[in-house]
């Protein structure tokens, strides 16, 4: 039976994966034709060639993780939303299995879809870094594979649980995947600028590093934590109410 419920949950979300695909192959494209297309005017900039090259695919790596985030939203939205709207909770509350089997299933779609699309990325990421030390580059700036995975997983999980929070209430997809989103973000700008602002009042106390870096470690360990809490309070309110 759970089997039949993960392929019904494939169905019902194939047409936000292949969206999630056609996205994440465009910055790539777009990338590529900047670079291939438009090269630099001045002769100096030649020379940089290889390494504008990399930035801009890092670029597009970094973008493609911001679009699986949003992807996580999309997941949580239209999970129990989408049936209610369209009126098949009330055909799989029939239905032998039970009602914890299709949460399962959903949450088993949804982690499968977001972890394979994050560790696509990560290896784009990764095959970058070894093609500029190939080419004697040097290292790129930015984030570093196991952070911007970190991080992506972090947003992806809060993303995700606050709209499948939201979808346990509501018949719109689309506006529990908003709420989602603006929760997200809230969380990783505000409360970023917080936390860099409070380690730069205690820095009289104390020296504090790197405060930045630090702040949005512990902005996406809120993030995850956050996201785990609301599916689990959800999923309990969800499993227990009669209503489909």
């Amino acid at each position: 039976m759970i089997g039949t419920l993960i392929k019904k949950d494939w169905r019902l979300n194939r047409a936000i994966i292949i969206g999630a695909i056609i996205f994440s192959v465009l910055p790539y494209v777009s990338s590529a034709i900047f670079v291939n297309f438009f090269p630099p005017e001045y002769a100096v900039y030649r020379e940089m060639d290889s390494r504008r090259k990399a930035e801009s695919m890092q670029t597009s790596a970094y973008a493609c993780q911001i679009i699986v985030v949003l992807l996580a939203a999309a997941l949580g939205g239209a999970a129990l939303a989408g049936e209610r709207r369209e009126r098949t909770a009330e055909f799989l509350a029939m239905l032998p299995a039970p009602r914890s089997a299709s949460v399962y299933s959903k949450i088993f779609v949804a982690a499968g879809c977001m972890t394979f699309f994050i560790a696509i990325h990560l290896l784009a990421l990764a095959a970058i870094n070894v093609w500029t030390d190939s080419v004697g580059v040097n290292r790129l700036r930015g984030p570093g594979i196991l952070g911007v995975g970190g991080i992506a997983i972090a947003y992806s999980i809060v993303l995700f649980g606050v709209a499948w929070a939201v979808s346990v209430f509501i018949r719109s997809p689309a506006i529990a995947a908003c709420v989602g989103i603006a929760v997200g973000f809230a969380i990783l700008f505000g409360g970023t600028a917080w936390i860099v602002a409070a380690f730069e009042r205690w820095r009289i106390m104390g020296p504090f590093r790197n405060s930045e870096d630090s702040a949005i470690t512990i902005t996406a360990c809120i993030a995850a934590t956050m996201g785990i809490v609301s599916i689990g309070i959800s999923t309990l309110y969800y499993l227990r109410r009669v209503e489909p």
